[in-house]
């Protein structure tokens, strides 16, 4: 029902398929792995250049966005920061939206993490999560600018519009 993009906060390839190759939660992510000791882990990734990496099947459940794993697909963009977030990396998100909207016709959403927690946006209504403790928390990655040209880029040159 949704596809979410994020940024990695790790400026490589290399050290971004590193850490989900890990079967735990990095140490350091001390907030995270308060509720699960489970590592992080997406169904794409995408590098600076634009070169799209598949890492786990499209039916797999992906640990990327507590509360909404269980309907989303993930996407992760290698960039340090908004900052560092590239054209081509742009263009090979609405590429692999426009694919996996073609593939799954049941995706409505399209959100980038730091809107997740947004509960005035119509995808929160499928938020879901099986620890009460857990609260969705303020997150930014890839930013308002880079999901507006995704967004921009999918209306106008493919007449695709998706819901937040």
């Amino acid at each position: 029902k949704m596809i979410v993009v994020h940024y990695t906060a790790i400026p490589t390839l290399e050290s971004t398929l590193a850490l989900f190759k890990r079967d735990n939660i990095s140490p350091d992510r001390t907030f995270i792995k308060e509720f699960s000791t489970l590592n992080v882990g997406i169904h794409y990734v995408i590098d600076k250049d634009g070169k799209i990496y598949n890492l786990l099947p499209d039916t797999l459940v992906a640990p990327h966005l507590i509360g909404f794993n269980h309907v989303a697909l993930g996407i992760e963009n290698i960039a340090a920061d908004s900052t560092d977030l590239t054209p081509a990396q742009a263009v090979s998100n609405v590429n692999l939206i426009r694919f996996l909207s073609s593939r799954h016709p049941s995706i409505r959403f399209l959100i980038g993490h730091g809107e997740y927690n947004n509960k005035e946006l119509a995808h929160f209504a499928l938020f879901k999560s099986l620890n009460q403790k857990y609260q969705p928390y303020d997150k930014s990655d890839p930013g308002f600018a880079f999901m507006n040209q995704i967004r921009d880029s999918l209306r106008s040159k493919h007449g695709m519009v998706f819901e937040k």
